[in-house]
Parts: structure tokens; sequence; C-alpha cells
């Protein structure tokens, strides 16, 4: 139906699995917001938090766009929807 690499899809999938698991783990310490702002380590967490929500993210929105609910079911299967959806984070 769509043209596109797969294999450069499944890459793009790959990271940004690699980032929400990341992700998943830096959170697992914080249980307040304090956490974050009451300490330097609280805001170097942060800060390695959103670093990995802006390498996790796709290099371009043209892609997800072009690509669709496509790329949305893919991304689904790929990173198990049901552990992103628990985290808060959708596809």
């Amino acid at each position: 139906m769509y043209d596109y690499d797969r294999e450069l899809v499944l890459e793009i999938l790959s990271q940004i699995k690699n980032s929400l698991e990341t992700i998943l783990y830096r959170f697992e310490p914080i249980e307040r917001i304090e956490d974050f702002t009451d300490s330097p380590w609280g805001m170097e967490k942060l800060d390695s938090i959103c670093m990995q929500l802006i390498v996790g993210s796709p290099p371009s929105t043209a892609k997800t766009t072009l690509m669709g609910n496509e790329l949305r079911s893919t991304a689904s299967r790929y990173i198990g929807s049901s552990r992103v959806k628990g985290s808060g984070l959708h596809i």
C-alpha cells in the first residue's frame, strides 16, 4: 500500500523503543515532581529524560505523516502498545 524502506522504519522503531525503555528506567526512582526539582541529582535526572525524548523522536515528522496509520500500527506491535500506554506515552 505504501512505498517505504522497511529496514529504515524498523531501525527508527528500534531507536524509539530503546529511548522509551531508557526513559522508563530513568523514571523508576521518581516518586513525585519534587524529586526532579529539589536537588542537583533530580535536575540531572530530568535533563537525561528530556534528552531521551529528543533522541527517541523520529528524525522527520514527514516520515511519520507519510506512513500514517500503517506506521502507528507497526509501532504498536513492535514496541508493545500496553507498555507504552501504561507509561502515559501514546503512539
